[in-house]
């Protein structure tokens, strides 16, 4: 009788434990899952949403275009990449893509000068866009004539931008997409540096 005592008690001990094992196992793999999900929010809290965007003006006697970025995600974006493509070649500056894009009737300089009115932003990487901020990349005020060609050339350019929030973690979009695809780097984008119009002869 005590032998079988003793047995039942040590089979007491030994379910008892391992019941402790497995608890401990569940409770470990559920703190797991909840730091996981806590780290998941934390990154769609501050994940940006950049939208790349044109926008013309055809007067009578007077015009504009422009070409600006939109953040309409929760956490501030790192711009990481640009490029510019007029009917599939790679631009490296404004005044290239305008010039090709109106067949050679933009002048920025000189007696022909028919773009009075120029706003800039240089694209640098590390430049942070905070939500629900925009950035306007360049703005021309020109002539109608300037300013239609430019708008009728807008479906023929291709724009790409590479972002990452604070987490490190990276999209690529374009003008032609209101999506954005997940990228490991923005070193996928392979662009030559953008240059400002300052910079260009």
């Amino acid at each position: 009788m005590k032998f079988k005592l003793e047995l039942w008690v040590s089979l007491t001990a030994m379910i008892t434990a391992v019941a402790a094992v497995v608890v401990a196992i569940i409770q470990t793999q559920v703190m797991h899952e909840e730091a996981e999900l806590e780290r998941q929010h934390s990154r769609l809290s501050v994940k940006p949403s950049l939208l790349l965007y044109s926008n013309s003006h055809v007067g009578d006697k007077g015009g504009s275009f422009s070409f600006g970025i939109e953040n309409q995600g929760l956490g501030p974006a790192v711009l990481q990449g640009f490029s510019v493509k007029l009917k599939g070649k790679m631009l490296n500056n404004w005044f290239d893509f305008f010039k090709q894009a109106t067949s050679g009737q933009v002048f920025l300089r000189g007696e022909q000068r028919n773009v009075p009115d120029i706003t800039e932003n240089r694209m640098l990487n590390g430049v942070i866009v905070p939500a629900g901020k925009g950035l306007l990349l360049i703005k021309l005020g020109t002539n109608a004539e300037v300013a239609q060609q430019l708008r009728l050339s807008d479906a023929s350019a291709e724009i790409s931008l590479c972002y990452c929030s604070f987490y490190d973690e990276c999209w690529l979009t374009t003008n032609n997409s209101v999506t954005q695809q997940s990228v490991n780097s923005c070193s996928v984008l392979n662009a030559p540096e953008f240059l400002s119009l300052d910079q260009v002869d």
